[in-house]
């Protein structure tokens, strides 16, 4: 028995069955071939998507670390203005309060004091002898509840404003160091 191959070529029978046993042989190749293209292609896929995972996620650390840093430095700069604002602050308060009279301000710390109080049916406001005829003008007339009392304990420009709900300090200083604590610890 004999066989045509396609290019016309007679192969002897002796030879036929090396030849299909090569054919076989070529076919199982190709198919391990493909096999593999498709098993190269997926691992190529996986390798692929973890080395894009990996670098995100890495993008996203590094990112969250500058992040942080920058924070970390935008807190320590406002840290170090807060000192400077609030030295500013305090002059400038000391400025204002420094150019008002003193009588003028006294008056309107009570008119101040006195106009959050509506409740009360009697208004004492302690001050210390060297403020009376200072204080004596600034309630005249403001306030028919309002009554004056002297108390020689009290420090020049301290007063304290007593209702029938408590006692409040409504002096300069007190307010003064009220507004640095409010500022201080805010």
């Amino acid at each position: 028995m004999t066989f045509v191959s396609q290019n016309g070529r007679i192969i002897p029978a002796e030879q036929f069955g090396q030849v299909a046993e090569a054919a076989d042989i070529l076919n199982a190749a190709r198919q391990a071939a493909a096999k593999a293209e498709t098993e190269l292609e997926a691992t190529r896929q996986h390798a692929w998507r973890e080395g894009y995972d990996g670098g995100f996620t890495q993008g996203i650390r590094d990112a969250a670390e500058r992040l942080s840093a920058v924070l970390g430095k935008a807190e320590s700069e406002l840290s170090d203005l807060e000192g400077s604002i609030e030295t500013i602050v305090l002059k400038s308060l000391g400025m204002i309060l420094g150019s008002m009279d003193a009588n003028e301000q006294t008056a309107r710390m009570i008119r101040q004091a006195i106009s959050q109080e509506t409740e009360s049916r009697s208004i004492t406001i302690h001050v210390p002898p060297e403020d009376e005829h200072a204080v004596r003008q600034a309630i005249a007339g403001l306030d028919e509840r309002i009554s004056l009392k002297i108390d020689p304990l009290l420090a020049s420009r301290e007063i304290i404003m007593e209702t029938a709900s408590g006692r409040s300090h409504i002096g300069l200083a007190d307010q003064i160091s009220a507004m640095i604590e409010a500022f201080r610890h805010g």
